[in-house]
C-alpha cells in the first residue's frame, strides 16, 4: 500500500505495519485523507506528525490516567499484534472525550520512502515502555505512568492487574 502525500513525497505501508495496525481499524480511510495534508521533512529525520481535521474522528483512545509508580499495580491488556501490554482505563462511552487529531509516524528508508511505523486517531505519545529502547524508557515510563488507552473488547484481550515493571521484564524476556 502507497500513498502520494501534499509535497509529493511517497509514504509506503509494508506488511509489517499493516499487521500492526490491526488495532487501530479506523486508520485506512484517515490516512489516505491525512497523507495527502502533510509534508515529508527535507532533512531525511523521523516524521511524527498530528494532523488535526477540524472535526471529531471519533473518541480518543488516549487518556490522562491516575500517577503510579513503575511497580504499582493498575490494569493493563494486551492489544492485537503487539508483543507487550498496555495500561488501560475501563470508560463508559460517554466519559470517553471526542478527538480531533490524527497521528502519522514513519521514517526515511533506503528506497527514499518514508515508510509507515504507524498511525492511530489521537495525539503524539512515546512508545510503550516494552517497546523503546534502553535511552528512551524513563521518558516512556514517566508518560505512560499517567496516560492509559481506553479498553476496547473488540481490539484488546481482557483487563488483568499488573505492573509496568512485570509487563516490561515479560514483553523483554528472551524466548
Amino acid at each position: 500500500m502507497e500513498y502520494r502525500t501534499h509535497c509529493g513525497g511517497r509514504l509506503i505501508v509494508p506488511e509489517k505495519t499493516v499487521q500492526h495496525l490491526a488495532a487501530h481499524p479506523e486508520t485506512q480511510e484517515l490516512l489516505s485523507v491525512a497523507a495527502g495534508m502533510i509534508d515529508l521533512p527535507c532533512d531525511g529525520r523521523r516524521l511524527e506528525i498530528e494532523v488535526d481535521f477540524m472535526r471529531p474522528l471519533g473518541q480518543a483512545t488516549l487518556v490522562p490516567a491516575p500517577q503510579i509508580d513503575s511497580d504499582e499495580e493498575t490494569l493493563f491488556s494486551k492489544r492485537l499484534n503487539r508483543k507487550g501490554a498496555s495500561r488501560v482505563v475501563v470508560l463508559s462511552p460517554s466519559d470517553v472525550p471526542a478527538i480531533t487529531t490524527f497521528v502519522i509516524v514513519a521514517k526515511l528508508e533506503e528506497d527514499g520512502a518514508y515508510h509507515l511505523v504507524t498511525a492511530y486517531r489521537g495525539v503524539c505519545a512515546p512508545g510503550e515502555p516494552w517497546s523503546v529502547s534502553p535511552e528512551k524508557l524513563a521518558q516512556s515510563i514517566s508518560y505512560w505512568s499517567c496516560h492509559a488507552l481506553v479498553w476496547d473488547g473488540t481490539t484488546m484481550g481482557a483487563t488483568f492487574p499488573s505492573t509496568w515493571t512485570k509487563v516490561i521484564e515479560e514483553a523483554t524476556r528472551k524466548v
